[in-house]
């Protein structure tokens, strides 16, 4: 029992070091500001939950797993705001915003 404990925490180890791996390659490969935005909020979202999960994981029930809990949640709800109000401000400041875009603004066409 106690190694497929080990095998499940490893895994999600492995899982969120890839994620976090990704999100950085990401982050420095792409050239506009809203896809580095994308790739940095899988590494808060999907590699914080891992690795809370494996730690979770390889600790007996305690009452540190509510402190971990709670750490995840905070950051499963404060990411995602964070990343669409910078978004939000990058769509507000970026006057060449349409060359970045490879679909068309439908919103601003006279008729």
């Amino acid at each position: 029992m106690e190694n497929l404990r080990f095998a499940a925490a490893a895994l999600s180890f492995l899982l969120g070091t890839f994620f976090i791996a990704t999100g950085l390659l990401g982050t420095f490969r792409f050239r506009f500001a809203l896809n580095r935005l994308h790739s940095a909020s899988l590494i808060d979202t999907l590699g914080v939950f891992f690795f809370t999960l494996g730690v979770l994981i390889s600790t007996p029930c305690s009452a540190a797993w509510i402190k971990l809990v709670l750490m995840s949640g905070f950051v499963a709800v404060s990411s995602p705001a964070t990343s669409h109000l910078v978004s939000l401000l990058e769509v507000a400041t970026d006057e060449e915003l349409a060359l970045h875009l490879e679909c068309q603004d439908k919103t601003k066409e006279d008729t």
